[in-house]
């Protein structure tokens, strides 16, 4: 056991396991925890699940310190009456047609309560933390706070690259468009530089944050997802269903599946009458109703405690057009046996190739052309089953990626 205190700060705790982040997050710090003391600080609204998702964790990692920090979110009607406000004064940037939607203006930065600096503050200086570790793009301000401690920011996604795809699909940008990805581009490379060291998760992520001038020292340490022996589902019969896995929360997801519906799904449904369509994943009730309004055959299922009954026998799409990272869905897919389509960005960063692990198409048509033509060929499917569940074994060798994080910890640390 390393004898140095690790502080986690991160607006999302890893339980329920309901997205890849928490994924990344929890598996690491699984591991972590019995190599050295690890102690999670956090906020969460009590209008969401984070208290009952720290109480269970607790009782998992009863050797991990955790230091809730209670974020009030306002209430209904006071939201409904500054919503109001909004509309009747029309302030400047609701003017804007142009204007890039929430996608864009709520991406990076947080406006942070001071009394959460000064409480992470309180626990560095009682716990005699040595390494103030910093989670996610939300909380990525506070890279700027508490100079007299070694920082590292864990860059999940890089939200400059996220934004610049995005707006590359927009026609006319707005003259607040480009402040605000400007803005917040070199805020993000800013915040980055006030670190000690930041970790990427893959080698392009590296080489961008190179060369965009990010000086600190940047580590690759690939988020780890456990390798069975075997697929999960090693019996596979395609059933006719396709499957989705993400949350609405996070903007890629709504994004991709949104370009899908409209750009693929109906092509499909053409000449696949019969096939399902589910969403795996929490969805807000807006976006829920807008999907079952305007398409035909689509489940939004909601969060589940296991996926293993909504993948097997089905053939998962991963139609992601921004961001940056890993995408821990293709990790899903194969680790449980489900052959899948992607775009090159659902794939970047992962060694998987087009036609030989998977399906990797970028244009509406022919993706739903060579989803059709999967869905009618057992032969690829059990090739791409194999095969995929081949690479995610030989790139990510479970014990040795987290040895590779630990070792980080003992550079940064001076062990």
């Amino acid at each position: 056991m390393i004898e140095k205190n690790i502080l986690i700060v991160t607006p999302y705790l890893p339980y329920p396991i309901d997205s890849g982040g928490a994924q990344a997050q929890f598996h690491m710090i699984n591991y972590l925890r019995k190599h050295i003391h690890i102690s999670i600080a956090f906020s969460y609204q009590y209008n969401r699940n984070g208290k009952a998702g720290h109480e269970e964790l607790q009782k998992l990692w009863p050797d991990v310190d955790f230091y809730p920090f209670a974020m009030y979110r306002p209430n209904f009607i006071f939201r409904k009456c500054r919503q109001l406000l909004r509309s009747v004064n029309k302030w400047p940037a609701y003017e804007d047609k142009n204007m890039v939607h929430d996608a864009l203006a709520m991406s990076f930065y947080e406006n942070f309560n001071y009394k959460f600096i000064g409480f992470i503050g309180e626990i560095i200086n009682s716990k005699h933390i040595d390494l103030i570790q910093i989670e996610f793009p939300k909380f990525q301000n506070l890279t700027f706070g508490f100079p007299n401690i070694k920082r590292l920011f864990i860059q999940h996604e890089i939200q400059f690259i996220r934004n610049e795809r995005f707006l590359n699909g927009i026609d006319h940008l707005s003259t607040i468009d480009t402040y605000q990805y400007r803005m917040m581009k070199f805020t993000e490379i800013a915040a980055m530089n006030a670190c000690s060291a930041v970790v990427v998760l893959t080698d392009i992520d590296k080489e961008i944050l190179a060369k965009e001038d990010v000086k600190v020292p940047i580590y690759v340490s690939p988020a780890v997802i456990p390798v069975p022996e075997s697929p999960v589902n090693e019996e596979y019969c395609y059933n006719n269903k396709l499957v989705f896995l993400g949350s609405s929360d996070h903007s890629p997801n709504y994004e991709g599946i949104m370009w899908f519906l409209e750009n693929v799904w109906q092509h499909i449904l053409d000449k696949k009458p019969d096939t399902q369509l589910q969403i795996i994943g929490r969805w807000r009730n807006r976006f829920i109703r807008e999907i079952n309004s305007k398409y035909s055959n689509v489940e939004c299922v909601g969060f589940v405690e296991s996926i293993d009954p909504y993948l097997k026998d089905a053939i998962m799409i991963v139609p992601i057009l921004i961001g940056s990272g890993m995408r821990m869905k293709i990790i899903d897919a194969a680790n449980y046996g489900v052959p899948f389509i992607t775009t090159s960005v659902g794939v970047e960063g992962l060694d998987f190739q087009n036609n030989i692990d998977c399906l990797i198409e970028d244009d509406p048509v022919l993706f739903a052309q060579k989803t059709i033509t999967l869905m009618d060929d057992n032969s690829k499917q059990e090739i791409f089953r194999a095969n995929a569940f081949k690479k995610v074994k030989e790139l990510l060798p479970t014990d040795e990626l987290l040895n590779k994080r630990l070792d980080i910890y003992k550079e940064l640390l001076s062990i």
